[in-house]
């Protein structure tokens, strides 16, 4: 019986051990052992429908947003610029989240438009070596420029877009980088693009890329506008009104149920909208304790960020 055990518990460990060696090895694969898990796998290109390579997320924790990307505000995975994918048959290129979204229209328009600009090529040929592999990173950035004007797209996603090829510009080509931060400033004044704390993200954004630029003192104002910029009042004082609101007309709704000569439908409706205004009301009260937290860790996040790009800028020559 002892033996038994004690080959069962062997069996068992070893196991264990296998299974720490797999992640061990899959980890190195995956580039990272303690950091996002990224792995290659197959997928069809919408417009040429031939199998080509690209990269997977497998995992991820919360430090991806202590990446360097984030005073960019973008986020894992576009921090790697193989998230940019490509079809080397027929040259389409785009970011991974929007790399299948096409329509039978733009596929067609695609196919016809990428067959007189792109020559197919090996896989290799645009396969990134590396984060210092400067030619295929710029192929697969000025093919996915090229589809995404082709495309038409709006100026809230090249208000994204932008701060992407931004990121990795600042590595490869700062004088890119700087082109692209006055087109990006230009989008940001209109206000462009799509943020959970618009008027914070937004200034902020002004003022890191006015710093890019060279203009120190514009990019100081910008960043103390954002610094004061509070989410966490606005979107109290939003939740404040939305109960204020409610509450009246609840109040109202009861008044014109208690009042004499009511038709019955209306008293039916009077009583169906006072129950849905009150569950709305209580709703809200109900998750302001919760939204609230939430908005004052994002809040205190972005101004780390901010505080650390003033320092910077306090180092930086007029």
């Amino acid at each position: 019986m002892y033996c038994a055990a004690s080959r069962g518990l062997k069996m068992r460990f070893a196991k264990i051990q296998n299974t720490i060696i797999f992640f061990a090895v899959f980890c190195i694969i995956s580039r990272e052992c303690f950091g996002a898990l990224v792995v290659e796998e197959k997928c069809l290109c919408p417009v040429c429908d031939k199998e080509i390579a690209v990269l997977g997320v497998v995992s991820f924790g919360s430090y991806v947003y202590e990446y360097e990307s984030k005073y960019d505000l973008i986020f894992f995975p576009y921090d790697d610029p193989g998230f940019i994918w490509m079809c080397p048959h027929c040259g389409y290129a785009q970011a991974a989240k929007y790399f299948t979204v096409l329509s039978q229209k733009e596929k067609n328009r695609l196919k016809d438009f990428l067959s007189a600009k792109w020559k197919p090529a090996s896989p290799n040929d645009i396969s990134i070596k590396g984060p210092n592999d400067v030619s295929a990173i710029e192929t697969r950035f000025n093919q996915a420029i090229l589809v995404n004007k082709f495309l038409e797209k709006d100026d809230n996603f090249w208000a994204w877009f932008n701060r992407v090829l931004i990121f990795h510009y600042r590595k490869i080509d700062t004088e890119k980088a700087k082109t692209l931060a006055i087109v990006e400033r230009e989008l940001l004044q209109k206000n462009k693009g799509e943020f959970e704390s618009p008027k914070k993200q937004r200034a902020y954004l002004l003022g890191e890329y006015n710093r890019l630029i060279g203009d120190n003192k514009l990019a100081q104002k910008y960043f103390y506008q954002a610094l004061e910029a509070d989410a966490v009042s606005e979107i109290r004082t939003l939740n404040t009104v939305l109960v204020v609101i409610n509450f009246a007309l609840f109040v109202l709704l009861l008044v014109l149920w208690i009042s004499r000569g009511l038709k019955k439908e209306t008293r039916i409706v009077c009583t169906i909208g006072g129950i849905i205004i009150f569950v709305l009301c209580s709703f809200s009260l109900y998750m302001m304790p919760k939204i609230i937290p939430h908005y004052e860790n994002m809040n205190n996040y972005h101004n780390e960020i901010i505080y650390d790009r003033i320092k910077l800028l306090n180092t930086q020559p007029e």
